[in-house]
Order: structure tokens, then sequence, then C-alpha cells
């Protein structure tokens, strides 16, 4: 039976409306760029960690719309991960460490276009989970609770399968977004940046099923403008499903609260730790400059701390054969190497209860090290080789055979100690890397470094919001040396005990658990 319908002036106008609106969604791509913005506003210099609770709402809510078809689903996928990854790699187009780079057998010879399509391929692949993410929730979501678990699990999935891509490259997870919210940072612990990232994406995907649940949400497509803002608050306040989220977030900060606030007595041992940042970077470090450092480290041991940590390769000059124990050249007098090395082990047997811990370069069967040493009462007690060469720094991505790279090689060694305690070391960029540091340990990681191989400031800052995760991840402290910061003594809880205030010279102190 057919029914004569004359629609209202009203209806006109609404559906008129209605279908403006949505060509401007599809045309304009509005709401995955309001996400792809406020994601990029979680990461440095802006740090606005509220945003990584709603930052995929918008694009959640723009998949949903039935009008769309799923190639532009999957466009404003991209849309949100091009804003996202471009605002995210940008800092590290800032390198200046080239000394790797051979462009043999390369189409261009220019380092620039170089970097540019290595970072142009990672902002791709990042931008593609983006869109195979929303394409996933477009076609499988059953707008109900289990929706919020389900996606949540498949967004870890592809940051954690994006890693592997890279060889552990964390970079960029949206996980390290919460590094200032300190008892919901205490669920890394259970699975590091991941359960960081799996948390944040639930609340987005819970969210966005409590807008989809009533009329109010229509709001996002024009078909309800009758409705007012006052009607939709009112309509979220009175959905049962809104204080179910509530709740969970309370009991993660309650269990936050309860780990970070223990009154529990343990039998923990502490030393107290000196960081001395040297404030010059590889390059400008003169034999003048380097006696200048040789004063800092008397300086700070005149406090009589247990230990005083050094930055990454803090004496360039410097290269420790690892069977003698002695710089190469150490017998040319002319190059000054053998005096220079007779004051520093001097320093230490003056203060032979000081561990002096600093990074040098280390050579053993013609093979280059970037490395981290030991030095106690006047005698090296113990070296360790970076494990992972930092890619456009050191040496190239694995995938990528760019050749010859220079001379580092990689070591093996896992474990570092120092005055009887043993330690987790990490040189510079491995603390991107939560790959090389074991499950389960109890010992401080000990992180050298030196973050002005970059021109920007952002890589200093992205380095020790990844410093705070690895503490809370495995709740053991973080010190971290670096010749132009951010150096840092993080407690256990991921929390910032002591923290350069500059890129100068700076010298702090604290105790440190174990």
């Amino acid at each position: 039976m057919c029914v004569n319908y004359t629609p209202t002036r009203n209806d006109i106008l609404f559906i008129t409306v209605e279908a403006k609106q949505i060509g401007i969604c599809e045309k304009w791509y509005i709401l995955p760029v309001i996400s792809g913005v406020l994601l990029a506003l979680t990461l440095p210099p802006f740090n606005i960690s509220l945003f990584v609770w709603v930052g995929f709402v918008p694009l959640l809510i723009f998949s949903r719309n039935p009008t769309l078809p799923m190639r532009r689903v999957f466009e404003g996928g991209l849309v949100t991960g091009i804003l996202y990854a471009v605002a995210s790699v940008y800092p590290l187009s800032t390198v200046r460490a080239w000394w790797w780079f051979d462009v043999s057998g390369i189409v261009s010879a220019s380092k620039v276009i170089f970097l540019f399509w290595i970072l142009f391929f990672i902002v791709v692949c990042a931008s593609i989970l983006f869109g195979l993410f929303v394409l996933a929730y477009r076609k499988w979501s059953r707008n109900n609770l289990i929706d919020a678990v389900v996606f949540a699990g498949l967004w870890t999935i592809f940051e954690y399968g994006r890693a592997v891509l890279f060889a552990g490259f964390t970079w960029g997870h949206i996980g390290y977004a919460l590094f200032n919210e300190t008892y919901i940072l205490q669920l890394a612990y259970f699975g590091g940046v991941y359960a960081l990232g799996f948390f944040a994406v639930f609340v987005n995907v819970f969210i966005t099923f409590i807008l989809n649940t009533g009329r109010y949400a229509q709001l996002f497509f024009g078909r309800s403008f009758r409705d007012t803002l006052y009607d939709a608050s009112c309509g979220i306040c009175k959905n049962r499903y809104f204080y179910v989220l509530i709740a969970i977030i309370v009991a993660v900060n309650t269990y936050g609260y309860g780990v970070v606030h223990n009154k529990k007595i343990e039998n923990k041992s502490s030393i107290t730790v000196t960081v001395i940042q040297t404030g010059v970077e590889t390059d400008e470090i003169t034999r003048e400059g380097a006696y200048h450092v040789l004063d800092l480290m008397r300086k700070a041991a005149d406090d009589n701390p247990d230990v005083v940590i050094l930055p990454e390769n803090v004496f360039p000059f410097l290269f420790i054969d690892e069977e003698t124990l002695l710089p190469k050249g150490y017998g040319l007098k002319d190059l000054g190497l053998g005096e220079f090395y007779d004051n520093l082990l001097l320093l230490s047997r003056d203060h032979k209860n000081i561990s002096f811990v600093l990074g040098v370069h280390t050579v053993t069967d013609n093979r280059e090290y970037n490395s981290m040493i030991s030095l106690e009462n006047g005698k090296i007690v113990d070296i360790y080789n970076k494990r992972f060469l930092m890619p456009f720094s050191e040496g190239p991505l694995r995938w990528i055979p760019v050749g010859p790279v220079g001379t580092l090689e990689t070591g093996d060694k896992k474990n570092f100690s120092f005055g009887g305690i043993e330690a987790t070391p990490l040189i510079c960029s491995e603390i991107i890397f939560p790959g090389l540091i074991e499950r389960g340990i109890a010992t401080p990681i000990i992180s050298i470094g030196n973050d002005s191989v970059f021109k920007s400031p952002l890589i200093a800052e992205e380095n020790h919001i990844m410093a705070r995760v690895r503490a809370a991840e495995h709740r053991v402290y973080v010190v971290r040396a670096m010749k132009t910061g951010i150096s840092s003594i993080i407690n256990s809880y991921g929390k910032v005990v002591v923290q350069s205030k500059s890129t100068n010279e700076e010298m702090m102190t604290a105790r440190i658990e174990y």
C-alpha cells in the first residue's frame, strides 16, 4: 500500500542541511582532521595528554556514517594517520650525524632526499595502520561493550607489528602520551607502552559506543540539529554506560595510587648517584674541554657519592683497547693521550670508593664499539658495548642496505656492574627499544647518551618521556646522563626525582633504590 506523504518545510530544511553536512565530511574529512590534530597535540612540545582519551573519537564516528563508502572511511584513517605521523617523525628529520652514510648505488646522492624518502615510508606505514584500524571498526563494530576490548586489542597488535617492522622502534606509540599520568602510568608494568596504548584506545572506543547509543550521537551527522548541546549532555549523563566508563577509569587510578603510595616496608638498598651533564656536543669537545670535564668529576667526587655518571662518548679522542685497557696511541707523547688517561686513572684512585661510569669508544680485534665503562680505583672493571645502533646517526635501518656504513659494531652483553651493583645499561637511542630490557629485572637502568646529534630539542624530550615509561614498566630507577640534556633521575614509578633545566653544563645528585 502506498502512502502519500508531503514533506513539511522543516523536513525539507533538515534534509538539505543533512546532505550538506555529509558532503562536507566526505570532501574535507573534517572529523579525521580533528582526530589527527588532537593526537598530534599529545606529542612534544604540547604534551596535552587529555586529548589522547578522545583523539580517536571523531575518526570513529566518521567511520560510522552509513552514507560513506568503505574507501572514504579508509581515506579518513589515512588523513588522521598522516597528520599524527608527520608530527611524530618530523623531529627525526633534523639528524646531523651522517658520518656513516655512503650513497654508493643509491639513485640520489643527497642525504636530505634519502632521509625524506625513509621518513616518508615511515609516515605511509603508520598512516595505513590508522586506515586499516578504522576500516576494521566500520566493518566489524557491533556497537557494544565488546568493541572497546576488541578494537583496543587490534590497535595494540598494529602498534606491535609496526615496531617489529622497524626493528623494535616504538617512536610515536600512542601510549607514551600518558607519561605524565602517574597513576595510569602504572599499567605499563603489565605490558609497557602497549598496555598504555590499549587502555587509551579502549577509552576512545568506549566513548564512541556511549555516543552511538543515544539520539544525541546524530549531532555529528546533522540528523538531529533540533537537539541542543544541553540535550546531548543530559543524554550522556543519563546513559548508564557513562558511569561504567567512569568506574573503570577510577579503578585504574585507584590501582595506580595504591602502587605509588604503597607504604609497605621493603628491604631495598640505596646509593647516592651524581649525574654530570657536560653541556658540550661531541664535535665541540677540545682537549681543554676534556680537562674541564675531569675538573667536574673531581667536584662531583668531593661530595662523596657512590657513583658518578657521565654521558656517552664523553672523551671522543679516547679509543680504549679492551685487551690492554689502554687508549690506542697511549705511548705517543705528541698526542697527549697517555697524560690525559693517566690523569683520569689518578682521579679514580684518589676516590677509590666511587664508581665512575662514562661513555667511550672501545676497540677489540679491529672492531669498534660505542661503549660504557665502569672505572673504580684506577681500573676498568666492566665494559658494555651498545647493542642497537641508532638509524641515521650510527648506522642504517637493518632492512635498508646502504654500505659501507662506518666502523661501529654491535655488542651482545646485557648487564653491567659498578660498585658491586648490577644494572641494565643503555646507550643513547636504546631507551626507545623495550625489547633490550629483560622483564622481571630488579636493577636500575643506566642510560647515557647524546641527543645533540639531532637539532630538534623534541628528540631529547621524547627520549626522556620514553625513559619514564621504561621506569614504570619495570618498576626500577632510571638514571640518564646526556651531553646537552635532558639528564635526569627517575624513580621506579616514572616520576622525575631531579632533572636538568637547560642544555648547559649541570650537575645533579639523588639517592636511588634497587
